[in-house]
């Protein structure tokens, strides 16, 4: 005979701990790594795992008095699980290559009669990133290369502005010698012109003095027309000397002065 009123539910759930972490799936000597270790868990306390021991496997069991092997399991790594396992009887949980950040492990257990915990056991640890991403490398490598990029620029401009100075002091070097070139022409040229124009006036001189002893009135004549020409091209020289602009005369100037 079944009398249902009789029946008792066990609504006592499980107590629930975490009884190893192991890395690679390997027994791991925490003491021996130089954590603490805590004495009532016997599990390391503020775990940080470098980047590269990041598959981590743990141990747990729910204690239950009664039907201890009907216990039941909801697991699930905040920081990397959305959503909880399913309902196993399995009483370890693995988990491979964790990226760098903080994870907290929560662990439920039911007992036969599908009472759960009304809390999650928690276990907290850390996967620490490579020194390549960590906030402070990245700054510094930021601060770096800023700097070289400053330095460079820096540089550059340096560079360019003693360039330019090397520039500039050759222009003005090159300026110089032409000017001295142009001053060495334009006192050649007014040698020239002022022997020349000594040349035509010496020249004057002598038809004048020729002239005197000519007594033939035709002879006179083309020693006057003579002496005129003469007369005028000194005249145009004197024109083009005192010139500015020898690529052209003032003609009627010229013709007034004839």
């Amino acid at each position: 005979m079944f009398l249902p009123e009789m029946d008792r539910r066990n609504q006592v759930y499980p107590h629930t701990i975490i009884t190893n972490i192991m890395l690679s799936q390997k027994p791991t000597d925490w003491a021996g790594m130089g954590y603490t270790i805590d004495s009532s868990t016997e599990l390391p306390v503020n775990l940080r795992l470098p980047y590269n021991r990041n598959h981590l496997t743990f141990d747990f069991h729910g204690i239950s008095l009664t039907a201890p092997d009907r216990v039941r399991y909801r697991y699930r790594l905040k920081g990397h699980d959305e959503q909880w396992s399913a309902v196993t009887d399995h009483s370890f949980a693995t988990y491979a290559s964790l990226d760098p950040g903080s994870y907290t492990f929560q662990l439920l257990a039911a007992n036969s009669d599908g009472y759960w915990t009304p809390s999650p056991l928690t276990y907290t640890f850390t996967i620490v990133p490579p020194v390549w991403r960590r906030e402070w490398f990245i700054v510094l490598m930021v601060l770096v290369a800023t700097g070289a990029t400053i330095s460079v620029v820096g540089l550059r401009e340096r560079s360019l502005v003693k360039l330019n100075t090397l520039l500039e002091q050759k222009v003005l070097h090159r300026t110089q010698l032409l000017e001295e070139k142009n001053r060495e022409k334009e006192i050649l040229l007014k040698e020239i012109h002022h022997r020349v124009k000594n040349n035509l006036q010496i020249i004057m001189s002598m038809l004048n003095l020729q002239t005197r002893r000519v007594q033939d009135p035709k002879a006179l004549e083309v020693m006057q027309s003579v002496r005129g020409r003469v007369r005028s091209m000194a005249i145009l020289h004197e024109r083009l000397y005192q010139h500015e602009d020898l690529a052209s005369i003032d003609l009627s100037a010229y013709m007034e002065a004839i």
